[in-house]
């Protein structure tokens, strides 16, 4: 299936704009020239350069050269699918639908109504910024400009039990993606948050759809600080931290933008190896893999369970990704969710 390059604007004009961009695309960063584009298309050639006018004026990183032609440029800091999309090494994710927006409410909300309308496995949704970001228990995600802000429709083959579990599929993803690109010691905090120093830098959210019993999809929302300026992330005592922040601290200069198009490409590329370790290996896989980059088996732990405090051992994370405690009485008590409390 061929990648869907979406504007925010409808019509023909914004069908011919997604047309080009995946025309250049498929030259994997070569040029192509007026006159190619122009013979590919159906255009006159005055019509290709107007058109790529409004490309480059909406943030697409199009490079134009006399004599040369076009082609998509490198890493920018932008999450138009061109720039997301290329280079992107999957075979599954971002191989659908591919949406930007600059501003929406929750990445989630649009994605659940791709997925309802049949969108494919795979299909991306992202965003600049969010409106009314939300994390577990319809908590507010804060989303400023300077993040990454993504849902992934997906489709697994599994019992609604097993949601829980791609949670932490989705955090493994991520928190391969941080290290591998950064080198910073990113930590899984369970449920659903990946850590940096003890400072919260990304959080998950997967909804589910059902059809009667069975799953019909579950998107998996992320939110990662990339280039975020801390002070806009912190309130109500949440200790934050973007990329761009945990670099500067831990080289002790400071440090360049992120560009959050080769953050956002190596989380779904990620997530794909993730996703393809839970079809293959299922739960256990995962949970396997959680618990290497977590280390917190026979930790002891506070959680916190709406207005109750459980105090106890780590036992285990079961194949289903829910946490077995075992508390100061030997009582064993297996949980789906909770906050695990500093101090």
């Amino acid at each position: 299936m061929g990648l869907q390059l979406a504007f925010q604007e409808q019509g023909k004009g914004g069908a011919v704009r997604g047309a080009i961009l995946e025309v250049l695309r498929k030259h994997d960063g070569n040029w192509v020239s007026g006159e190619e584009l122009s013979r590919i298309l159906g255009m006159s050639r005055a019509a290709v350069s107007k058109h790529m006018r409004l490309i480059r004026d909406a943030g697409y990183p199009v490079e134009a050269m006399t004599r040369r032609g076009y082609r998509l440029g490198g890493d920018a800091d932008s999450l138009h699918p061109a720039a997301v999309c290329h280079g992107l090494g999957t075979r599954l994710l971002g191989r659908g639908t591919v949406l930007h927006m600059e501003s929406v409410p929750s990445t989630n909300m649009e994605a659940r109504v791709l997925a309802e309308r049949g969108a494919p496995e795979g299909s991306v949704v992202l965003a600049d910024c969010q409106t009314a970001g939300r994390g577990r228990q319809g908590r507010t995600w804060l989303s400023p400009r300077g993040g990454v802000y993504m849902s992934v429709v997906l489709r697994p083959q599994c019992a609604p039990q097993q949601v829980p579990v791609l949670t932490l599929m989705t955090v493994v993803a991520v928190v391969g993606a941080v290290r591998g690109l950064t080198g910073l010691p990113a930590m899984p905090k369970w449920p659903n948050d990946v850590l940096v120093h003890g400072r919260k830098l990304s959080g998950v959210l997967i909804e589910a759809g059902l059809v009667v019993d069975a799953l019909d999809y579950a998107v998996a929302g992320i939110g990662i600080n990339v280039n975020t300026v801390c002070s806009e992330l912190e309130r109500d005592g949440m200790r934050a931290v973007s990329l761009r922040g945990a670099l500067e601290t831990h080289h002790g200069t400071e440090q360049p933008q992120l560009p959050r198009a080769g953050v956002a490409r190596a989380v779904l590329e990620g997530l794909e190896e993730a996703y393809e370790l839970f079809r293959s290996g299922g739960g256990a896989a995962v949970v396997a893999r959680w618990k290497q980059l977590a280390g917190i088996t026979g930790s002891s732990i506070r959680l916190g369970r709406g207005d109750a405090v459980l105090t106890g051992k780590v036992r285990d994370v079961d194949d289903n990704g829910w946490l077995l405690l075992e508390d100061e009485s030997g009582t064993v008590h297996r949980l789906p969710a909770g906050d695990i409390l500093d101090g």
